[in-house]
Parts: structure tokens; sequence; C-alpha cells
């Protein structure tokens, strides 16, 4: 029974969370993107050490549930075949290989063998503190602080998440950078550090205006989520702040 879905949306899900698989991980398994098939439903996973990325949507599929999880390569080859029209995709699962039908090309891949994260238990299920922020704001923000972060110069940033503000900063041997954004926050003062590409990648495949961030500490991860329904979710872990 072949899963069916539009181009487009397969192109989406897979952008959405191909930039969070492993790169150099001992696990095979995790340089691939887990894709989760039950009736009405299909979920894309991907995880590397320090985050998740899950992309969820409903889709009009009748059969088994499936697990199996796609090499990233294939996934690169397959998503530049997509076009923008409104066709589908099919895709023929076996037991270890994986057949996409796009149009009148046929890519076939094997799939990848190994025991994948159980992300259910990875994903905190309470929150202490939520923010809800501007996705655009957020990005511009990191990216002005992150002017003095370089390969050369690390640094993680660091976030006050307090009442109707974010404040952060990032300092380096380059200099000292500040900023500050608005958000509606429910929840005690905390104090986190971030990659900030880790966050910037995550925020940028967000496809939405406005996102829900929920903290539990400073140490614990955090979830980036749409403000409304379940169709993605990020989670990352936070660095540790060096003490002012």
């Amino acid at each position: 029974y072949p899963v069916v879905l539009e181009q487009k949306l397969l192109k989406d899900m897979v952008r959405q969370t191909i930039f969070a698989v492993s790169v150099n991980d001992s696990k095979i398994v995790h340089t691939g993107v887990k894709f989760e098939v039950a009736p009405n439903l299909i979920r894309l996973v991907a995880v590397d050490g320090s985050r998740l990325a899950m992309r969820t949507e409903a889709i009009n599929y009748m059969g088994d549930e499936l697990s199996f999880v796609v090499p990233a390569k294939t996934l690169n080859e397959v998503t530049k075949l997509i076009g923008d029209d409104e066709d589908t995709i099919s895709l023929g699962i076996g037991k270890r290989h994986i057949i996409f039908e796009i149009g009148s090309y046929q890519i076939i891949s094997r799939l990848l063998d190994g025991d994948f994260l159980n992300y259910k238990n990875a994903i905190p299920t309470t929150c202490s503190a939520t923010a809800k922020v501007n996705t655009r704001e957020m990005i511009e923000s990191i990216d002005r602080t992150s002017l003095i972060i370089t390969d050369k110069f690390k640094s993680p940033v660091r976030f006050v998440f307090d009442d109707k503000l974010v404040r952060i900063s990032s300092v380096t041997a380059l200099g000292t950078a500040n900023d500050s954004f608005s958000c509606e926050y429910e929840g005690n003062r905390i104090e986190i550090g971030f990659n900030n590409k880790l966050l910037l990648d995550a925020l940028r495949a967000c496809d939405a205006d406005e996102v829900k961030i929920e903290l539990n500490s400073g140490s614990s991860p955090i979830l980036i989520l749409p403000t409304q329904g379940d169709s993605f979710l990020f989670l990352i872990l936070p660095m540790r702040l060096k003490k002012e």
C-alpha cells in the first residue's frame, strides 16, 4: 500500500527537518530522517546530539503503520526533482528499500538500520514558562547579536526571558553585543544560553509569523512550537553560560 502525498508538502516537511540530521554521529541511523506513517498521518523526525526537529501533517492514508529511516542524501536528491505544482509523490516501502516515484522518475534507496532515538522520551511534557514571540524579530535580533561570533571566536548567545522582553547578549574577544525583542511571557525569569546557529536553523524552518517557546530552566532543553496545532516541534539543548 503506497504512501501518496503532495510533492510540495513532502518538500516542505523535508526542508523543515533535514537540517537537524546528524552529520557525524557514530549511529548511522541518525544521519537519516525518520518517517512515521499511520492512518491519515505522516511525521518526519531528525535528531543530532543537541537538537531535534519534528514535522507532522495529515495525509490521506489508510494502510498499516510504518516506521523507517531514509538517508538524508536520498532526500536531498528527491527534493531536487520535486516541482512546485500540485502533483503527488508516491512512496513504496519495502523491508530494506524505498522507492520514490515522482512523475516519470523513480529514486530507489536503501533504508537505514538501527535503533533511532526514542524521541518521545526526549521531549519534555511540561513547562514552567512560555514565551510567544514574533519569529522574524527573534531571528533578526539573534543575527545582530551574532555578528561578533565567528568560527574562531565562539560563544553562546545569552537569553534572559522576563516579563514582556527577551534580552539577548553575546561576548567574544571581538566585543560585546546586546539586543532585545518583545514577547508575551508567562513564568519566572529564566537565563539560558544557546548556540546561535542551532536556534536560527529552527526559527527559519518554522514557516510561522509567531511561535511559542516552552522553557523549564536554564539547563533544560527548550521547545519551539506553533502557537496553534502541532505541525512542527523543534527541541534545542542549551549551552552552559560562563558566570558573569
